[in-house]
């Protein structure tokens, strides 16, 4: 409500100042918008305008007022859905992606236990004593979140899924002998997963799914 109102003051301020708007682009040019896109998914969209008329009759102009301000908050209002991530939950998605690797790295999953949900710690527990009984040991280093995209919400304010793309050093050892069985011990690689994170009861971010 408070942008459509402020969109309306902007039109009547526009056209009580219409010969001005219209002096201003008369003439033609190249005008550039740039609608940048969140330093997740780094996208920036240029708009040019180029005109070839020596003038703008005020009707015309009064209708790409509108044009603009009916598309200014289309865009507004599809903020929530087009993958934008609000900065508290890209910190609480980067915290709890590099607390897991390192929990799973140290053989602790309990140093991440705040990120986890119930099932998929306890999965994860189950996966890591697999391992154990057949001597392999897993390490994840050096991790570095790249990008943060495709971020959707499943249920409202409740559940989402988000796409993270990480640098690490992957490699698995067997645990008695240290030979390696899978990976490359100092030579980073590029991962690319989709997280689904969940609220709990205490109504925190906590990671339900990994894909």
């Amino acid at each position: 409500m408070k942008k459509i109102l402020s969109f309306l003051v902007v039109c009547v301020s526009l056209l009580i100042s219409m010969p001005i708007v219209a002096s201003a682009v008369a003439g033609g040019g190249d005008a550039t918008y740039y609608d940048g896109g969140n330093s997740y998914n780094g996208n920036d969209t240029n708009y040019s305008d180029d005109s070839s008329d020596g003038e703008i009759s005020a009707g015309a102009a009064i209708l790409l007022i509108i044009g603009y301000g009916i598309s200014y908050l289309f865009k507004s209002n599809q903020k929530n859905n087009d993958g934008t991530i609000e900065h508290a939950i890209s910190k609480r998605i980067e915290e709890a992606f590099c607390s897991i690797q390192n929990a799973w790295t140290k053989d602790k999953l309990e140093l991440a236990r705040s990120y986890y949900s119930q099932d998929l710690y306890l999965d994860h527990q189950r996966m890591l004593v697999e391992m154990r009984k057949e001597n392999l040991r897993n390490y994840v280093l050096n991790v570095r979140v790249k990008k943060m995209h495709h971020f959707k919400m499943i249920e409202k304010d409740q559940k989402f899924s988000v796409k993270i793309e990480a640098s690490l050093i992957d490699y698995t050892v067997d645990a008695v002998t240290d030979k390696l069985i899978r990976g490359r011990r100092y030579e980073k690689g590029m991962i690319s997963q989709t997280w689904i994170f969940s609220k709990d009861i205490k109504n925190e971010w906590v990671v339900v799914s990994i894909q």
